[in-house]
């Protein structure tokens, strides 16, 4: 079995773990709006792990760009869904739902699909696809939009692990919060 197949395979793998796990929680938690925020975590995931999964083992750079364009659609919306759901766990979004702060936290996911995969000029142009031996390799640009990407994806994360940090200072020695 080559190496591309194997990637492939544990891409698949992933994906149904995602997928899984997301309706797993959608079946067994009562909170309606954190079990739909981690199912779009669990879509997100699953999205960009299958096609991975397809992209990997392409025969030819058409397929792979189409799959990896796909694939945008889950990295590039991922970091929206964890901070948003981060935000639900820890309580920090009370009125939220009909707030324009929603819009904004979920803007950037919208930019980056809307750059890496729909609008076709640049999508084809962020795109440096390499087959190597061992699968379909993107080099990166480093040009704005990669720079753009970065920024997004490391102050989400940031964001969310400080709320999770400050979050567990406040929980320390209390009792398991209530949904909702």
């Amino acid at each position: 079995m080559s190496l591309p197949v194997i990637y492939s395979l544990l891409f698949y793998f992933a994906f149904i773990g995602y997928t899984f796990l997301g309706f797993v929680v959608l079946i067994k938690d009562k909170c309606i709006e954190r079990k739909i925020t981690f199912l779009g975590i669990c879509f997100a995931l699953g999205l960009w792990s299958f096609s991975f999964a397809i992209a990997n083992s392409a025969d030819n750079l058409e397929t792979a760009l189409l799959w990896r364009r796909i694939a945008v659609f889950g990295w590039g919306s991922m970091y929206c869904f964890m901070l948003h759901f981060i935000m639900i766990l820890t309580d920090r979004c009370k009125g939220f739902r009909r707030s324009p702060l929603i819009i904004i936290i979920y803007l950037p996911a919208v930019i980056t699909v809307f750059f890496f995969a729909l609008y076709e000029t640049t999508a084809i142009n962020q795109s440096n696809l390499v087959f190597t031996s061992s699968e379909w390799i993107n080099e990166s640009k480093h040009n704005g939009l990669d720079q753009v990407f970065n920024i997004y994806y490391l102050i989400y994360s940031s964001f969310s692990l400080f709320l999770l940090l400050l979050s567990g200072l406040k929980q320390v020695g209390k009792k398991e919060r209530r949904c909702c």
